[in-house]
């Protein structure tokens, strides 16, 4: 196996060599041809200086990212993933560094110490010459901070987990020491937990839509819904581990902009079922549209008063007046039925749809039961 890697690495030498002397070439030629130089030899030199150190830093960031999909997200144990690097996309990776302007620092003294020996790159690499710790850390940080520019194939990768194996991708940011489910007691810390895999998500190239979908699967939090949440919101009245879904919203993670008749296309049809609906106020008609998105024994938690005309003809006046208690595909929860609002609703602001606020204590909540 090690006569192998050594064969690989003079091709990797080669092939590095010849991108690193084309891009040279093309900036030198870029800025020689765009600014009156002198020198330009000079100016090759210092060209030379700044980008070589970058082709390394690009070669060792993909390598470490490599180790920790294999490693972290597709548990394969760490002496097995150094015998599946691509270390042709590690040098393509090179290349792109010197494009992007990847900050050489970035790549960490530990993975440089672990990657090379006197400046050069080593002709292998094994489990016991890189540090776990160094890799698993360093990467941690840029996952987090960085938005990673280059990287194709291996960045590609590690976005099919994530959109195809949300679990996976949670269980290797655990491993990362990214997340701490475990740690989840309370709002708090979930929200803190969300923002970081909006981050990270955000930072590999996922979109809002993918980001979402995502963090619905990933079972760390409830689906809640703030149905007909807020015109010209991006998220949701309630807090930010709900998700506004209002026809006037601002599309985004936390927010769907549509009508409440497609609502399945963002739940059901997804393999996606909510714990919690909360319709304040409601401005249409909407449970036949959402009965199929939301679990066995989820709620629907609605709000209003009598001079809302949805409220008060759909609800209200069935339950009070007609005594129904089975509305299509759920039931009131009696006990859940009173003046006013729930706890976590307190000190929000209820306003009609012309702009006047509404006093809480004229408002009514009925809980619904999905059966």
């Amino acid at each position: 196996m090690e006569n192998i890697l050594q064969h690989k690495f003079l091709s990797l030498s080669v092939i590095t060599g010849i991108l690193i002397s084309i891009l040279i070439i093309f900036f030198t030629q870029k800025k020689c041809n765009n600014k009156k130089i002198d020198n330009p030899a000079l100016f090759t030199q210092e060209t030379i200086k700044k980008k070589i150190p970058q082709a390394t830093a690009g070669f060792v960031i993909d390598g470490s990212l490599q180790l920790v999909i294999y490693n972290c997200f597709q548990n394969i144990s760490w002496e097995k993933s150094f015998e599946k690097l691509d270390y042709y996309q590690m040098s393509f990776s090179a290349g792109e560094a010197m494009v992007n302007n990847i900050i050489v620092s970035a790549a960490g003294s530990c993975l440089i110490d672990g990657f090379t020996k006197n400046g050069k790159i080593k002709e292998t690499l094994t489990a016991a010459n890189v540090s776990k710790d160094c890799v698993i850390g360093t990467i941690s940080a840029l996952l987090v901070q960085t938005a990673f520019k280059g990287f194709g194939k291996t960045l590609k990768k590690l976005k099919n987990i994530a959109i195809n194996t949300p679990s996976k991708f949670i269980n290797g940011l655990t491993k990362l020491g990214i997340l701490r489910p475990k740690m989840l007691v309370n709002d708090i810390a979930k929200i803190e937990s969300k923002e970081k895999i909006i981050k990270v998500c955000s930072n590999i190239g996922l979109n809002d839509v993918e980001i979402r979908n995502l963090i619905f699967k990933s079972k760390l939090f409830l689906v809640k819904v703030d149905l007909m949440g807020g015109v010209s919101r991006n998220d949701s009245k309630i807090g930010k581990l709900w998700v506004n879904y209002d026809l006037n919203a601002i599309n985004g993670v936390n927010a769907i902009k549509d009508d409440v008749k497609n609502f399945d296309k963002y739940f059901a049809r997804k393999g996606i079922f909510i714990d919690e609906v909360v319709v304040a106020n409601p401005r249409a008609q909407f449970l036949k549209f959402i009965e199929k998105s939301v679990k066995q024994g989820g709620r629907v938690i609605v709000i209003g008063n009598t001079t809302n005309p949805f409220f008060h003809k759909h609800i209200f006046r069935k339950y009070f007046n007609q005594k129904q208690t089975i509305f299509g595909k759920f039931k009131v929860s009696e006990s859940k039925v009173y003046r006013g609002v729930p706890e976590f609703m307190k000190n929000i602001k209820f306003q009609k749809v012309e702009g006047q606020n509404i006093k809480i204590e004229t408002l009514k909540t009925i809980t619904l039961i999905k059966i």
